[in-house]
């Protein structure tokens, strides 16, 4: 079985040391490691602390390397401290992982930055200020209107439903390997629209690996 990023092995390593003072993170116990961490041969960051998962995450929307892109991320403060990057900020691009080969394209994540070539219009953009009053771990809560299937002929089909009144709030999570989780009924609707059987004939099934946790169907007649 192989998980999104596998996992941090300490036998490996010769320059490991607990620090296991730290707090849990993210609701999971963890034990904290103090290691080198390099990025080719370019970037090395010394005695960086980061927590090992002591727990199954097979039953969480989580996979297992999570890496830690808060508002007060020490591996962004690592990086910025160290001259390697320029702001705290970040990009991250999903890639298009659907749809014939020939339109799929490979993610990406840039640290300090964003990659120009990716945005079509620079001024057409949402900018929001973050919410940490909530249960939305990011701040970044964002009110979704509709959410339109685009089929291949050029046509689109609402998964609301023509029910624009049913606007709902949402969290962006870019840790979540799935991309979106919905409501029950909207997922419903998304089913019965893009159509997919599940494998082996089960009501449901779930994928393990880098596209962790996410709905299994045949390749055939979707």
């Amino acid at each position: 079985m192989t998980f999104r990023g596998g996992a941090y092995d300490a036998s490996e390593s010769s320059t490991d040391k607990s620090i296991g003072d730290r707090k849990d993170s993210d609701g999971f116990k963890a034990d904290w490691i103090e290691d080198t961490l390099s990025f080719g041969d370019n970037t090395t960051l010394s005695t960086f602390g980061f927590g090992v998962p002591e727990q199954d995450l097979n039953q969480a929307f989580t996979s297992q390397s999570q890496l830690g892109l808060g508002s007060n991320s020490s591996f962004l403060n690592a990086l910025l401290s160290a001259g390697d990057i320029g702001t705290k900020a970040y990009s991250m691009f999903w890639g298009l992982v659907g749809g014939p080969v020939e339109k799929q394209t490979r993610g990406s994540l840039v640290l300090g930055g964003l990659d120009r070539s990716l945005i079509t219009d620079e001024n057409d953009n949402f900018t929001a200020s973050l919410y940490h009053g909530g249960k939305c771990g990011t701040g970044m809560v964002v009110t979704i209107g509709d959410i339109l299937l685009n089929w291949p002929n050029g046509t689109d089909v609402s998964v609301f439903m023509g029910s624009q009144s049913a606007a709902m709030q949402a969290c962006i999570s870019p840790s979540f390997a799935g991309l979106m989780s919905l409501p029950l009924s909207y997922y419903n609707n998304f089913w019965s629209l893009a159509g997919g059987t599940p494998p082996d004939d089960k009501t449901e099934a779930r994928s393990l690996g880098i596209n962790y946790f996410t709905m299994l169907f045949e390749p055939n007649n979707v």
